[in-house]
């Protein structure tokens, strides 16, 4: 993992402070090249060979071409194998990319498995290209000014490097996201500061200060069919690094079985969970099953404590780190345990995580009752549904559009923004930037793994991956997500099918098959979803209403009702629910960013 930054100028006076705001994402390393009208940045995180080995910008060994990269490339035997340089003895993801690059220039992302964010520069034709890779991952963001393109993994350091141009509240994404919690599009909460969608590229031409956006095609970066596919080959392949690992455990089938496949890998593993202070029993549940399956492998698990006290202490930072707004209530806790990691000693470089399972092995309630629609649409056809539906409940669903069928399960009836956006607005907004997704769901014969997969293109990676990756690197230390991994994904797409998985009470159940007699009973005939989520309910106090009003505004804004928000919150001794933590996290970026929200 690494932080990238630059421009499509040489004319930058603060290039030792652009970098110096990429460097908890680069530790080991910094450097940079000014060139031919050109600034690329780069801070490096090694956590595959040694830091001397690696250096970036790195240039092809033709001399047309300079890129920097942020990430991990998994499916460097096939890549090596496509370039005939299976006896490579340096096998960096840097030097391979090099000689990939060399080959088929601009076009080189077809054939790469993994997590990244690249730019590309092009000396001969003087152009730019950034790429950020399909699943989502890896942030990219970018900003033109007069012409001239900024880029950089991050939106605060994206306002370090275009400091000059003025920051205004972007009232679109704050609008469309209040109805969601978060929001997956490529704006962000400043006006004009953007960030590439899963899987898409940006072209930019130096000459005429012009450029153009494409995805993705369809990935040549594996050898593996669906016949010859092995997942559990596939994961070692994410497990390979020279850094001791550790694991963020529960008591979850995900991260079950990638501890079983990562001891496989490293026999020595550091797993952790966390433990809620002064909290109920069903609140530390999976606290107490990660325990006993780290002594069933004997890791050396660590338990974290996170009590009320501590909870408000870090929540103003934590989700400043984020740089957007997000009603995910755990973000404190994240943000404790990533400081507790980031604090070890050895120092922490790769932790592995299950995130991204349920959105494979059809995880979630809201699956299940998509799946449940599906087979009432073959009984009533869909658009008498939608009728049925509108008189019943006054709500128009189109059940058979698969973004209108998503929105269904997650979106939310705002009363406090000054102006309303409809259902109907958002989805509109969503299918125009992830067109792309058409061609995805024509190939799905059940709308309820549509369900799934936009699950992917705007909760994972609009929310879940854009979290982990702040939060971690912000402590210098690199997430891996096995189930994330785009070849996995896919494979796992055609072999999986969702009447197996979430018909009756035991979710997974395809997954749970294959290891049942591999991991211990208490995992794999476990009832029930395991989560993260932070025990507000229990920990809500007047202390935490207190700090909630210090932090919302007095005034009503043009935006928003504050004044509605704080009575919400003044009238009741009850948690006031995630969509306050949206309205809070969006009060904290303001001050955070000098913005009028």
């Amino acid at each position: 993992m690494c932080g990238i930054a630059g421009a499509s100028t040489q004319n930058i006076e603060n290039v030792s402070d652009v970098l110096i705001s990429i460097s908890h994402r680069g530790p080991d390393g910094r450097n940079f090249f000014q060139d031919s009208g050109v600034t690329l940045c780069h801070t490096l995180l090694s956590t595959r060979g040694q830091a001397s080995d690696i250096t970036q910008p790195s240039h092809t060994a033709c001399g047309r071409w300079v890129f920097v990269f942020n990430g991990q490339i998994y499916n460097t035997v096939s890549i090596l194998k496509l370039l005939n340089m299976q006896h490579l003895r340096e096998k960096s993801d840097t030097l391979i990319l090099s000689h990939l690059i060399r080959k088929y220039g601009k076009e080189f992302v077809r054939f790469i498995d993994g997590m990244f964010a690249i730019v590309l520069f092009d000396k001969e034709e003087r152009t730019l290209h950034l790429y950020r890779d399909q699943s989502g991952q890896k942030n990219l963001y970018y900003r033109f000014h007069r012409g001239d393109l900024f880029f950089a993994s991050e939106l605060e350091a994206l306002l370090s490097l275009t400091r000059f141009a003025p920051n205004v509240a972007n009232e679109s994404s704050i609008r469309f996201g209040a109805h969601l919690g978060y929001w997956p599009g490529s704006e962000t909460i400043i006006r004009d500061a953007y960030r590439l969608l899963p899987g898409q590229i940006l072209d930019y031409r130096i000459t005429d200060k012009s450029y153009d956006t494409r995805f993705i095609g369809t990935s040549d970066y594996s050898e593996k069919t669906s016949e010859d596919f092995n997942f559990q080959n596939s994961m070692a392949s994410v497990f390979e690094t020279n850094c001791k690992v550790s694991l963020n455990l529960s008591g979850g089938m995900d991260s079950s079985v990638i501890l079983h496949e990562l001891s496989k890998a490293h026999s020595d593993i550091r797993t952790y969970t966390t433990i809620y202070k002064d909290c109920s029993v069903e609140a530390n549940s999976e606290a107490v099953l990660a325990k006993q399956l780290s002594k069933y492998y004997g890791t050396n698990h660590l338990e974290f404590e996170v009590s009320r006290e501590s909870y408000i202490e870090s929540l103003v930072e934590s989700y400043g780190v984020l740089d957007e707004p997000n009603y995910n209530v755990s973000v404190p806790v994240y943000n404790l345990l990533a400081k507790f990691q980031g604090s070890k000693e050895p120092k922490e470089k790769v932790l592995f995580s299950g995130d991204g399972g349920d959105e494979i092995f059809w995880g979630y309630p809201h699956y299940e009752r998509s799946y449940r629609i599906d087979r009432l649409s073959k009984i009533i056809s869909s658009p008498f549904l939608t009728k049925l539906y509108k008189f019943k409940r006054g709500r128009q669903v189109k059940f058979d559009d698969p973004i209108e069928r998503w929105l269904f399960f997650k979106f939310w009836r705002d009363s406090f923004l000054e102006t309303r956006i409809t259902e109907k607005e958002i989805s509109d907004k969503l299918k125009q930037e992830f067109d792309f997704l058409k061609e995805k769901f024509s190939h799905n014969t059940h709308n309820c793994h549509s369900t799934m997969i936009a699950d992917r293109f705007f909760w994972l990676a609009g929310e879940n991956f854009t979290r982990v990756d702040k939060i971690y690197m912000n402590q210098s230390i690199e997430v891996r997500l096995p189930f994330a991994l785009p070849s996995i994904v896919h494979s796992l797409d055609e072999k999986i099918r969702e009447e197996r998985n979430i018909n009756g009470k035991l979710k997974k159940r395809e997954l749970r098959e294959v290891y049942s007699n591999v991991l211990p009973d208490f995992i794999t005939k476990r009832m029930g979803k395991v989560g993260w989520r932070g025990p507000l309910e229990e920990w809500y106090n007047t202390e935490m209403k207190c700090m909630f009003l210090d932090i919302l505004p007095n005034q009503n804004s043009e935006l928003v009702k504050w004044k509605k928000i704080r009575e919400k919150i003044e009238c009741s001794n009850e948690w006031p629910g995630k969509q306050a933590h949206f309205y809070l996290s969006l009060a904290i970026l303001g001050q955070k960013f000098k913005i009028s929200i």
